[in-house]
């Protein structure tokens, strides 16, 4: 009974701390309106959603990113980039984010499913809009390729191929060359550079 009546006494000010935003939420809620329309939408600002950024802004280019760990989104504010707490496959999101004016949309997240879902999302919404996702693997990326991304790189691949074009650049082969050369492979769905589970096992 006694707190029952602490309860009604006090039920406005205790609604009111409930209700009351904590200082790790607060930085996230800016409005979407307050952005220009982005050429570029990025999903995740993890390693490589970062890497990303730095490139588009060091280009001019504008952009926005939507990460679901708030310390990364916190870490993003921190270094100067419009990076916004959601989940790029909201539709609600994808809609006060303007996505249909976006000239291009990466997904970086390293999660499957959530890239997965990114995809389909914005193929509903704006399927004009070009998608490049990241892929763990030849196998990942031809299922991101099949939900409907224009581009899927697979990681460990094309770390691979970067490689290989430094060594290439250090034995003096012309540089045009070697872009031919892993253009060819990337056109080819890196078929040439695959392993061969069967030659890999033989002695």
């Amino acid at each position: 009974m006694i707190a029952g009546v602490l309860l009604i006494r006090f039920n406005h000010a205790i609604a009111n701390r409930l209700a009351r935003p904590s200082a790790a939420s607060a930085p996230l809620n800016d409005p979407l309106a307050n952005l220009p329309a982005p050429q570029v939408l990025i999903g995740g600002y993890g390693r490589v959603g970062h890497t990303i950024a730095v490139l588009l802004k060091s280009s001019g280019v504008t952009f926005v990113v939507f990460d679901t760990d708030p310390k990364r989104v916190q870490q993003g504010r921190d270094d100067g980039h419009p990076v916004l707490y959601g989940d790029i496959a909201d539709p609600e999101l994808l809609a006060a984010a303007r996505a249909e004016l976006a000239s291009l949309a990466i997904i970086t997240v390293d999660a499957h499913t959530a890239a997965l879902s990114a995809i389909s999302a914005l193929r509903r919404l704006c399927p004009h809009v070009p998608v490049i996702a990241r892929a763990r693997d030849i196998q990942t990326s031809s299922v991101l390729l099949d939900a409907g991304a224009t581009h899927a790189y697979p990681e460990a691949i094309e770390a691979s191929l970067r490689l290989g074009a430094i060594a290439l650049r250090m034995l003096n082969i012309p540089t045009a060359d070697i872009e031919l050369m892993l253009q060819d492979i990337r056109d080819w769905d890196y078929q040439p550079v695959i392993e061969n589970p069967i030659k890999r096992n033989v002695k």
